[in-house]
């Protein structure tokens, strides 16, 4: 039976098949107990090719922009030849996308090479693939890495709500940003502005007004003395380089989150990257102030424009609950010099400090934002 074998595998070799795919025909034809072999090289063709075909795979759950949708790849040899069918199913969502800029990503975010074979990929170690785990088709792989998939069940009906009218317009954003961009990943949110989300937030920012908590003016001594001492060291922050304000900014959130005393869970992370799964969006934060279920979101405005940066923070604050299922998200916009809080709080500036009285009403907003009452 092995020499027989050995035979098989020979004539396996010159159809194309893999050693993958022989080793699943000779147990095949074990199983159906097959003792003599046609002598007629046509007709023994024949038969492997029956036998080959004859297991065909489950369908495949791939998804686009809505509800994900099956495919049958039994003539798809490899993933290329996938994404050709894809093309012509979502029709005519995708037919001006050259082919060429399709791509096939695993719903963990990795991309799957075009010619990899669909056998292959099927009995890849840890593949997982089903309505809640689907392939995602992207343009010039434009796809946010997903990491989890968290239940939706605990979020409001307002939450998901604005999520539905948020991601057809961030899937634009990110097509639109990569046609633009020839990084391989590029921001969505570079391609979003606030006339295309205001609709969804307007009436979120118009009832929205945040109170003041009363901190220490020990504290707020110590805050402003180190300050004075800071701009005579890094020079004025109102001309100094971008990247000088967040020096300005951290010391902020320093001395606020430690009026919770040393014992008290709070974490201030500098530079958080998060990616969304239900909302399909990406957040960046220069900082991100993490107490108990709450988080505060601080974006650092780039080139001063305080609308475009409040723009990514909104749309980054909605990432946090979807990935940890938080009860409270807050945001904070800033350049430091002009306005820092989202409520648009100015601090005013005496000889190129920020003055004690404008400081504590900021540092009171926040504190009151990561405060229980």
């Amino acid at each position: 039976m092995e020499r027989i074998g050995m035979k098989w595998k020979d004539l396996l070799y010159v159809l194309g098949i893999d050693e993958v795919e022989m080793d699943e025909v000779l147990k095949t034809i074990k199983l159906l107990a097959l003792k003599k072999i046609s002598s007629h090289t046509g007709m023994l063709l024949h038969k492997f090719q029956y036998i080959h075909f004859v297991s065909e795979p489950e369908p495949l759950y791939i998804q686009y922009d809505a509800e994900p949708l099956e495919f049958d790849p039994t003539d798809c040899r490899t993933v290329a030849a996938l994404i050709e069918k894809v093309q012509k199913k979502f029709s005519p969502q995708l037919d001006s996308f050259p082919l060429a800029k399709l791509t096939l990503h695993c719903y963990t975010g990795t991309k799957l090479r075009p010619g990899l074979k669909i056998t292959e990929l099927l009995k890849q170690s840890g593949f997982e693939n089903n309505d809640s785990t689907p392939l995602l088709i992207r343009y010039s792989d434009a796809v946010l890495p997903i990491f989890k998939k968290p239940n939706t069940s605990h979020h409001s009906e307002e939450r998901k709500k604005r999520w539905e009218e948020l991601n057809p317009i961030l899937i634009q954003a990110e097509i639109d940003a990569a046609a633009k961009s020839r990084k391989k990943n590029p921001k969505a949110y570079s391609s979003l502005n606030w006339s295309l989300i205001s609709p969804i937030y307007a009436h979120i920012m118009h009832q929205y007004t945040q109170t003041v908590k009363e901190v220490p003016q020990e504290t707020m001594n110590l805050l402003h003395n180190y300050l004075v001492t800071l701009t005579r060291r890094l020079s004025s922050v109102t001309t100094g380089k971008k990247s000088q304000r967040l020096h300005f900014i951290a010391p902020i959130l320093v001395y606020v989150s430690d009026l919770f005393g040393p014992e008290n869970s709070i974490q201030i992370v500098v530079e958080e990257d998060l990616n969304g799964v239900n909302v399909k969006a990406n957040g960046h934060f220069e900082f991100m102030i993490k107490r108990n279920n709450k988080r505060i979101c601080i974006v650092e405005a780039k080139k001063d424009d305080m609308e475009q940066g409040m723009v990514q923070d909104l749309v980054g604050m909605e990432v946090a609950p979807d990935l940890d299922g938080l009860d409270t998200v807050y945001g904070i916009v800033t350049n430091y010099n002009d306005k820092i809080e989202k409520n648009m709080d100015t601090l005013t500036f005496e000889l190129e400090v920020a003055t004690l009285e404008s400081l504590k009403r900021i540092a009171g907003k926040i504190y009151a934002l990561l405060s229980d009452e």
